[in-house]
Protein backbone atom coordinates (compact mmCIF):
# COMPACT_ATOMS: atom_id res chain seq x y z
CA UNK A 1 0.00 0.00 0.00
CA UNK A 2 1.42 3.98 -1.09
CA UNK A 3 1.26 5.82 1.59
CA UNK A 4 0.59 9.79 0.98
CA UNK A 5 3.72 11.10 0.88
CA UNK A 6 5.30 8.84 -1.01
CA UNK A 7 6.44 9.17 -4.45
CA UNK A 8 7.82 7.39 -7.30
CA UNK A 9 11.71 7.53 -6.18
CA UNK A 10 10.87 5.97 -2.71
CA UNK A 11 13.04 5.82 0.09
CA UNK A 12 15.29 8.82 0.27
CA UNK A 13 15.06 12.00 1.97
CA UNK A 14 16.84 15.27 1.98
CA UNK A 15 16.56 15.29 -1.77
CA UNK A 16 15.46 18.87 -3.63
CA UNK A 17 11.74 19.41 -4.28
CA UNK A 18 10.75 18.88 -8.46
CA UNK A 19 10.60 22.23 -9.88
CA UNK A 20 7.04 22.90 -10.01
CA UNK A 21 7.06 22.45 -5.71
CA UNK A 22 10.41 24.28 -5.27
CA UNK A 23 8.27 27.14 -6.68
CA UNK A 24 6.07 27.23 -3.69
CA UNK A 25 6.42 27.97 -0.35
CA UNK A 26 8.46 25.32 2.68
CA UNK A 27 6.69 22.39 3.85
CA UNK A 28 4.43 23.10 6.70
CA UNK A 29 4.48 20.26 9.68
CA UNK A 30 2.21 17.54 10.87
CA UNK A 31 -0.39 18.55 13.52
CA UNK A 32 -2.82 16.34 15.43
CA UNK A 33 -5.61 18.40 15.49
CA UNK A 34 -5.58 17.65 11.55
CA UNK A 35 -5.23 13.80 11.72
CA UNK A 36 -8.85 13.20 10.79
CA UNK A 37 -8.85 15.25 7.62
CA UNK A 38 -5.35 13.30 5.90
CA UNK A 39 -6.75 10.75 3.71
CA UNK A 40 -3.98 7.84 2.97
CA UNK A 41 -3.94 6.22 -0.17
CA UNK A 42 -6.36 3.19 0.81
CA UNK A 43 -7.05 4.14 3.97
CA UNK A 44 -9.44 7.41 3.87
CA UNK A 45 -11.79 6.73 6.69
CA UNK A 46 -11.93 9.44 9.15
CA UNK A 47 -12.92 7.17 12.32
CA UNK A 48 -9.74 4.69 11.00
CA UNK A 49 -7.48 7.88 10.95
CA UNK A 50 -8.13 8.87 14.47
CA UNK A 51 -7.98 5.44 16.07
CA UNK A 52 -4.16 5.27 14.93
CA UNK A 53 -2.14 4.86 17.60
CA UNK A 54 0.15 8.01 17.74
CA UNK A 55 0.19 11.43 15.84
CA UNK A 56 0.08 11.22 12.20
CA UNK A 57 1.71 13.54 9.97
CA UNK A 58 0.31 16.09 7.33
CA UNK A 59 1.71 15.56 4.14
CA UNK A 60 1.40 15.58 0.41
CA UNK A 61 2.04 13.40 -2.12
CA UNK A 62 5.36 13.53 -3.55
CA UNK A 63 6.76 13.82 -7.03
CA UNK A 64 10.26 12.83 -8.76
CA UNK A 65 12.98 13.88 -5.96
CA UNK A 66 16.03 15.95 -8.03
CA UNK A 67 19.47 15.01 -7.90
CA UNK A 68 21.82 15.72 -4.88
CA UNK A 69 23.66 18.39 -7.25
CA UNK A 70 20.80 20.17 -7.95
CA UNK A 71 21.55 22.51 -4.78
CA UNK A 72 20.86 25.43 -7.01
CA UNK A 73 17.45 24.79 -6.84
CA UNK A 74 17.38 25.48 -2.93
CA UNK A 75 17.08 28.91 -3.42
CA UNK A 76 13.41 28.64 -4.78
CA UNK A 77 12.14 27.25 -1.61
CA UNK A 78 12.39 30.53 1.01
CA UNK A 79 9.36 30.55 1.83
CA UNK A 80 6.87 33.94 1.81
CA UNK A 81 7.59 34.03 5.40
CA UNK A 82 11.31 34.03 5.53
CA UNK A 83 11.20 36.56 3.04
CA UNK A 84 9.11 38.89 5.46
CA UNK A 85 11.55 38.31 7.84
CA UNK A 86 14.72 38.82 5.35
CA UNK A 87 13.29 41.97 4.22
CA UNK A 88 12.30 43.21 7.97
CA UNK A 89 15.84 42.25 9.42
CA UNK A 90 17.58 43.69 6.32
CA UNK A 91 16.49 47.52 8.07
CA UNK A 92 18.89 47.39 10.40
CA UNK A 93 21.54 45.25 9.77
CA UNK A 94 25.37 45.93 10.95
CA UNK A 95 27.60 45.51 7.44
CA UNK A 96 27.57 41.90 6.15
CA UNK A 97 30.31 39.95 5.35
CA UNK A 98 32.68 36.83 5.09
CA UNK A 99 35.89 36.24 6.28
CA UNK A 100 38.38 34.30 4.43
CA UNK A 101 41.79 34.27 6.36
CA UNK A 102 41.38 37.18 8.30
CA UNK A 103 40.17 38.91 4.95
CA UNK A 104 36.60 40.55 4.61
CA UNK A 105 35.29 39.51 1.46
CA UNK A 106 31.42 40.11 -0.08
CA UNK A 107 29.30 37.59 1.27
CA UNK A 108 28.56 34.39 -0.90
CA UNK A 109 25.78 33.51 1.50
CA UNK A 110 23.72 31.92 4.38
CA UNK A 111 26.21 30.17 6.83
CA UNK A 112 24.65 27.05 9.17
CA UNK A 113 25.83 24.80 11.02
CA UNK A 114 23.91 21.64 12.82
CA UNK A 115 25.46 19.58 16.21
CA UNK A 116 23.38 16.13 16.52
CA UNK A 117 24.00 13.15 18.31
CA UNK A 118 25.69 10.24 16.86
CA UNK A 119 23.08 7.28 16.23
CA UNK A 120 20.64 10.16 15.41
CA UNK A 121 17.86 8.95 17.57
CA UNK A 122 18.40 10.71 20.36
CA UNK A 123 15.57 13.09 22.20
CA UNK A 124 16.24 14.30 25.29
CA UNK A 125 13.22 14.61 27.85
CA UNK A 126 11.73 18.29 28.31
CA UNK A 127 13.30 18.37 32.04
CA UNK A 128 17.13 17.32 30.24
CA UNK A 129 17.19 19.88 27.98
CA UNK A 130 15.39 22.93 30.56
CA UNK A 131 18.69 21.40 32.02
CA UNK A 132 20.82 22.30 29.15
CA UNK A 133 19.37 25.57 28.61
CA UNK A 134 20.30 26.43 31.95
CA UNK A 135 23.85 25.10 31.23
CA UNK A 136 24.15 27.43 28.16
CA UNK A 137 23.50 30.39 30.30
CA UNK A 138 25.73 29.99 33.11
CA UNK A 139 28.30 29.55 30.44
CA UNK A 140 27.95 32.31 28.79
CA UNK A 141 26.44 30.92 25.31
CA UNK A 142 23.11 32.43 25.79
CA UNK A 143 22.94 35.96 26.73
CA UNK A 144 22.72 36.92 31.12
CA UNK A 145 19.28 38.84 32.05
CA UNK A 146 21.18 41.98 33.44
CA UNK A 147 23.18 41.71 29.55
CA UNK A 148 19.92 42.04 27.70
CA UNK A 149 20.52 45.65 27.16
CA UNK A 150 23.76 45.42 25.24
CA UNK A 151 21.64 43.29 22.38
CA UNK A 152 19.76 44.85 19.21
CA UNK A 153 16.82 42.57 17.88
CA UNK A 154 15.36 42.93 14.22
CA UNK A 155 11.86 42.36 12.82
CA UNK A 156 9.11 40.42 14.18
CA UNK A 157 10.20 37.66 15.75
CA UNK A 158 13.62 39.15 16.78
CA UNK A 159 10.98 41.60 18.97
CA UNK A 160 9.79 39.01 21.15
CA UNK A 161 12.96 38.38 22.55
CA UNK A 162 13.51 41.65 23.86
CA UNK A 163 12.39 40.64 27.72
CA UNK A 164 14.23 37.12 28.20
CA UNK A 165 16.75 37.08 24.92
CA UNK A 166 15.21 34.31 23.28
CA UNK A 167 11.63 33.20 21.09
CA UNK A 168 10.10 29.94 20.38
CA UNK A 169 9.06 28.78 16.51
CA UNK A 170 6.18 26.00 17.31
CA UNK A 171 4.39 24.29 14.72
CA UNK A 172 0.58 25.91 14.45
CA UNK A 173 -2.30 24.77 11.98
CA UNK A 174 -2.56 27.09 9.27
CA UNK A 175 -5.40 29.30 9.71
CA UNK A 176 -4.03 32.31 7.66
CA UNK A 177 -3.55 31.48 4.38
CA UNK A 178 -0.67 33.36 2.86
CA UNK A 179 -0.42 35.98 5.43
CA UNK A 180 2.54 35.94 6.66
CA UNK A 181 2.54 38.73 9.57
CA UNK A 182 0.08 36.39 11.05
CA UNK A 183 1.61 33.26 10.69
CA UNK A 184 4.73 34.93 12.81
CA UNK A 185 2.18 35.73 15.38
CA UNK A 186 1.02 32.28 15.35
CA UNK A 187 4.03 30.40 15.93
CA UNK A 188 6.58 32.71 17.65
CA UNK A 189 6.35 33.65 21.51
CA UNK A 190 8.66 34.84 23.60
CA UNK A 191 10.96 32.20 25.42
CA UNK A 192 10.05 32.40 29.35
CA UNK A 193 12.75 33.70 32.08
CA UNK A 194 13.57 30.27 32.77
CA UNK A 195 12.66 27.39 30.34
CA UNK A 196 10.88 24.77 32.38
CA UNK A 197 10.21 21.15 31.60
CA UNK A 198 6.50 21.78 32.42
CA UNK A 199 6.79 24.30 29.61
CA UNK A 200 8.55 22.48 27.06
CA UNK A 201 6.27 19.33 27.32
CA UNK A 202 3.14 21.41 26.82
CA UNK A 203 1.68 19.29 23.58
CA UNK A 204 1.83 23.00 21.55
CA UNK A 205 5.39 22.38 21.87
CA UNK A 206 5.98 18.71 20.68
CA UNK A 207 7.96 20.14 17.49
CA UNK A 208 9.70 23.39 18.40
CA UNK A 209 13.06 25.89 17.95
CA UNK A 210 14.23 27.42 20.48
CA UNK A 211 16.55 30.51 19.69
CA UNK A 212 18.55 33.17 20.75
CA UNK A 213 19.83 36.10 18.70
CA UNK A 214 22.93 37.90 19.27
CA UNK A 215 23.45 41.40 17.53
CA UNK A 216 25.98 43.29 19.65
CA UNK A 217 28.96 45.64 20.09
CA UNK A 218 32.34 44.14 21.09
CA UNK A 219 33.26 42.76 23.57
CA UNK A 220 30.03 40.72 23.07
CA UNK A 221 28.23 39.40 26.75
CA UNK A 222 27.75 36.11 24.51
CA UNK A 223 30.13 33.63 24.07
CA UNK A 224 30.38 32.66 20.20
CA UNK A 225 29.63 29.18 19.40
CA UNK A 226 31.78 28.60 16.29
CA UNK A 227 35.71 27.78 16.88
CA UNK A 228 36.60 31.00 14.31
CA UNK A 229 34.80 34.39 14.62
CA UNK A 230 34.91 36.87 12.11
CA UNK A 231 36.80 40.39 13.22
CA UNK A 232 34.63 42.62 15.37
CA UNK A 233 31.04 42.79 15.53
CA UNK A 234 29.16 40.14 14.20
CA UNK A 235 25.40 38.92 13.85
CA UNK A 236 24.19 34.68 14.85
CA UNK A 237 21.39 32.82 16.52
CA UNK A 238 21.79 29.68 18.56
CA UNK A 239 19.14 27.46 18.56
CA UNK A 240 17.85 23.93 20.06
CA UNK A 241 15.47 22.00 18.32
CA UNK A 242 13.42 19.09 19.43
CA UNK A 243 10.86 16.87 17.66
CA UNK A 244 9.22 13.16 17.91
CA UNK A 245 10.20 12.73 14.10
CA UNK A 246 13.38 13.15 12.60
CA UNK A 247 14.30 16.25 10.94
CA UNK A 248 15.92 16.42 7.66
CA UNK A 249 17.41 19.69 6.32
CA UNK A 250 16.95 19.99 2.68
CA UNK A 251 20.09 22.60 1.77
CA UNK A 252 23.18 22.74 -0.57
CA UNK A 253 25.39 19.92 0.38
CA UNK A 254 23.82 17.42 2.30
CA UNK A 255 22.72 14.47 0.30
CA UNK A 256 19.64 12.31 0.27
CA UNK A 257 19.05 9.50 2.84
CA UNK A 258 18.01 5.83 2.22
CA UNK A 259 14.38 6.27 4.67
CA UNK A 260 12.88 2.89 3.57
CA UNK A 261 11.27 0.25 6.53
CA UNK A 262 12.47 -3.54 6.17
CA UNK A 263 9.45 -3.95 5.39
CA UNK A 264 9.52 -1.45 2.52
CA UNK A 265 7.61 0.93 3.82
CA UNK A 266 8.75 4.81 2.94
CA UNK A 267 9.08 6.63 5.89
CA UNK A 268 9.82 10.03 4.77
CA UNK A 269 7.45 12.59 4.19
CA UNK A 270 6.78 16.31 3.71
CA UNK A 271 5.32 19.20 6.14
CA UNK A 272 2.22 20.37 4.32
CA UNK A 273 2.45 24.15 4.26
CA UNK A 274 -1.23 24.32 3.12
CA UNK A 275 -2.58 22.66 6.71
CA UNK A 276 0.15 24.01 8.88
CA UNK A 277 2.79 26.56 9.08
CA UNK A 278 6.04 24.38 10.42
CA UNK A 279 8.57 24.98 12.94
CA UNK A 280 11.35 24.06 10.87
CA UNK A 281 12.02 25.43 7.88
CA UNK A 282 13.89 23.66 4.58
CA UNK A 283 13.67 20.52 5.79
CA UNK A 284 11.36 17.16 5.74
CA UNK A 285 11.31 14.42 8.04
CA UNK A 286 11.41 10.84 8.64
CA UNK A 287 8.72 9.31 10.54
CA UNK A 288 10.36 7.22 13.67
CA UNK A 289 8.35 4.33 13.52
CA UNK A 290 6.86 2.32 10.81
CA UNK A 291 2.93 2.40 10.30
CA UNK A 292 2.73 -0.84 8.38
CA UNK A 293 5.01 -3.09 10.91
CA UNK A 294 5.59 -1.16 14.01
CA UNK A 295 9.48 -1.23 13.90
CA UNK A 296 11.40 1.45 14.95
CA UNK A 297 13.39 3.71 12.01
CA UNK A 298 17.21 3.87 12.48
CA UNK A 299 18.61 6.57 10.34
CA UNK A 300 22.45 5.79 11.17
CA UNK A 301 21.43 2.55 9.15
CA UNK A 302 22.29 4.60 5.91
CA UNK A 303 24.43 7.13 5.05
CA UNK A 304 24.43 10.07 3.18
CA UNK A 305 27.16 12.04 1.48
CA UNK A 306 27.86 15.85 3.43
CA UNK A 307 30.22 18.18 1.54
CA UNK A 308 32.17 20.97 3.04
CA UNK A 309 30.99 24.09 1.85
CA UNK A 310 34.07 25.66 1.99
CA UNK A 311 36.51 23.18 -0.26
CA UNK A 312 34.28 21.24 -1.34
CA UNK A 313 35.59 17.55 0.00
CA UNK A 314 33.06 14.66 0.51
CA UNK A 315 32.17 12.46 3.20
CA UNK A 316 29.71 9.49 3.67
CA UNK A 317 28.36 10.00 6.95
CA UNK A 318 26.31 7.65 8.76
CA UNK A 319 22.87 8.95 9.50
CA UNK A 320 23.05 11.77 7.36
CA UNK A 321 21.71 15.03 8.32
CA UNK A 322 18.80 13.32 10.26
CA UNK A 323 18.12 14.38 13.87
CA UNK A 324 15.38 14.49 16.49
CA UNK A 325 17.60 16.40 18.98
CA UNK A 326 20.12 19.09 17.77
CA UNK A 327 21.89 22.22 18.17
CA UNK A 328 21.96 24.99 15.13
CA UNK A 329 24.21 28.21 14.42
CA UNK A 330 22.91 30.23 11.65
CA UNK A 331 25.64 32.45 11.08
CA UNK A 332 23.28 34.73 8.53
CA UNK A 333 25.77 36.40 5.65
CA UNK A 334 29.11 37.07 8.68
CA UNK A 335 30.97 33.94 9.26
CA UNK A 336 34.88 32.62 8.96
CA UNK A 337 34.64 30.60 6.12
CA UNK A 338 37.26 28.09 6.78
CA UNK A 339 37.08 24.40 5.40
CA UNK A 340 38.09 23.68 9.40
CA UNK A 341 35.10 25.35 11.09
CA UNK A 342 33.78 24.09 13.84
CA UNK A 343 31.32 24.20 16.84
CA UNK A 344 33.63 26.31 19.49
CA UNK A 345 35.41 22.90 21.53
CA UNK A 346 33.86 24.17 24.74
CA UNK A 347 30.15 24.31 23.69
CA UNK A 348 30.73 20.59 22.42
CA UNK A 349 32.14 19.66 25.81
CA UNK A 350 29.42 21.07 27.75
CA UNK A 351 26.64 19.29 25.21
CA UNK A 352 28.52 16.21 24.87
CA UNK A 353 28.93 16.01 28.99
CA UNK A 354 25.14 16.98 29.79
CA UNK A 355 24.08 14.13 27.48
CA UNK A 356 26.48 11.38 28.45
CA UNK A 357 27.49 10.98 24.20
CA UNK A 358 28.86 11.90 21.73
CA UNK A 359 28.23 14.31 19.26
CA UNK A 360 29.14 15.40 14.91
CA UNK A 361 28.51 18.34 13.16
CA UNK A 362 28.67 19.83 9.76
CA UNK A 363 27.20 23.03 8.14
CA UNK A 364 26.09 24.68 4.77
CA UNK A 365 26.13 27.68 2.61
CA UNK A 366 22.87 28.36 0.66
Amino acid sequence: MQRAGQGRDRGQVGELPPTERAKGRAPGAWLHAKCKRLHFAGLTNGAAIAAMPRPCAIRRRRGPSAREDDAADVAARDTDLAELILHEATVDLAPRRVVEQQDRRPSMGVYERWLVARGNVFLPSAATVAKLVERLRADGFIVDPADLGKLRFHGEREERAKATGGYAVKTVENTFGDDARAKIAATTEALPKAVTAEWLADDAREEVRLVWPVDADEPSPVKYPLARKPDGAVRWALEVHRAPEYVYPVVPGIGGLPTECRCSEDLSFEWDDEEVVAAFERSTGIFAECDECSRTFDPSKGSATIENPFDGSKERVAGGGAYRFGLKVDCGEQYFADAAQSFAPELVALVEKEFGRSFYEFGCVR
